[in-house]
């Protein structure tokens, strides 16, 4: 059901380009923070020399990105002279929430890119807000002008981005598969994984890991189980995830509270390292994306690289993102159709690579 098109991969590059990659980064707890590590374990594994600098201020990183004043910034990002190119991991969730750091972010990121013109200044936008009022798009558009590439997920997101940003040119605007530098942290057997997790053998095995937060609509999924027992027989929905942030703690007691008088759905409340975290993927039949709001999703990817198929909401760019075992519904009455469908057996069951 995905959207076919052509993957961007860098011009040859000879080995030992020494390389900045400024994200969030573990231990912070952070999507983007696993997924900068495994490009960093990729480009070092291609003999590449790569320093990371912390966007946020923590994980464990060469330097950090200081945007306590203009003045701070500039100096910290005066370090991208120093290497032949730079990737930027950019999401709004992980810059300052007050407007003034994060203009101090766009426009120093842009300064540094236009006087290191040798420098190939390549974002990776995971995410990015579409701000109201000519002056806050007009700095924006200038921070993406100032950039050599900017990488998209999915040909939605992209080209939702392009009509916005009308000014940047297209031939900038590139795509690339969301786990094209993901690695596996987990070898193991469907079987192992299981026993591993002390999951019950004979069971259909449904998962969603990941932050809990309203946008993620994991209690969405809760209902179906609750109000389709009879039809989902021996199915067992498993919850793995925590609350990044303090605000939404409250969301994930809910989903407890919820899930506590069912039988077949478990709230598991850890942050789980990524072995244990690709295990949970190994041991699932069907990957449960159940999301109100997303542009592409980490989780569909792994998804993708253990083959394990997906059922997942129409947002953002997962119709683009999703593979031809996946399925993707518009609404809540769609979603219990598919969940009871698979429980059922009447969708693909997922294949080995």
């Amino acid at each position: 059901m995905g959207v076919l098109y052509t993957v961007y991969r860098l011009p040859s590059q000879p080995p030992d380009v020494n390389i900045l990659v400024v994200s969030s980064y573990p231990p912070t707890r952070c999507g983007i923070a696993r997924y900068a590590f495994q490009q960093v374990q990729h480009l070092t594994a291609q003999g590449h020399t790569v320093r990371v600098m912390s966007i946020d201020g923590r994980g464990d990183t060469n330097y950090v990105l200081d945007l306590s004043t203009p003045t701070t910034a500039a100096r910290s990002l005066a370090t991208m002279a120093r290497f032949e190119r730079v990737v930027v991991h950019f999401a709004p969730g992980l810059l300052p929430p007050d407007p003034e750091s994060r203009k101090t972010f766009y426009r120093s990121l842009r300064d540094a890119a236009r006087s290191n013109k040798s420098v190939p200044v390549e974002i990776v936008v995971h995410e990015s807000d579409y701000p109201g009022g000519w002056r806050a798009k007009r700095y924006l558009s200038a921070l993406w002008k100032s950039a050599d590439r900017l990488i998209f997920h999915t040909t939605i997101e992209r080209d939702r981005f392009a009509r916005c940003f009308r000014s940047v040119p297209s031939s900038r605007l590139k795509l690339a598969t969301h786990e094209s530098e993901f690695s596996k942290f987990y070898t193991g057997t469907a079987e192992e994984a299981r026993r591993a997790l002390d999951i019950p053998e004979g069971h259909t095995v449904f998962v969603s890991c990941g932050f809990f937060y309203e946008g993620k609509g994991v209690d969405r999924a809760i209902r179906v189980f609750e109000r389709s027992q009879a039809l989902l027989g021996d199915a067992r929905y498993y919850v793995v995830g925590t609350a990044r942030v303090p605000e939404h703690e409250a969301y994930g007691e809910a989903l407890k509270a919820a899930a506590a008088p069912l039988a077949n759905v478990s709230v598991i409340d850890d942050f789980v390292d990524d072995e244990t975290f690709d295990k949970w993927i190994v041991a699932a039949d069907c990957i449960l994306l159940p999301y109100r709001s997303i542009w592409s999703s980490g989780v569909m990817a792994r998804a993708a690289l253990y083959a394990r198929p997906v059922i997942a909401t129409d947002v953002g760019g997962l119709r683009d993102q999703a593979g031809p075992n996946d399925v993707v519904v518009t609404d809540d009455r769609e979603l219990a159709d598919a969940i009871v469908a698979f429980g059922s057996g009447t969708v693909l069951a997922p294949r080995d690579k």
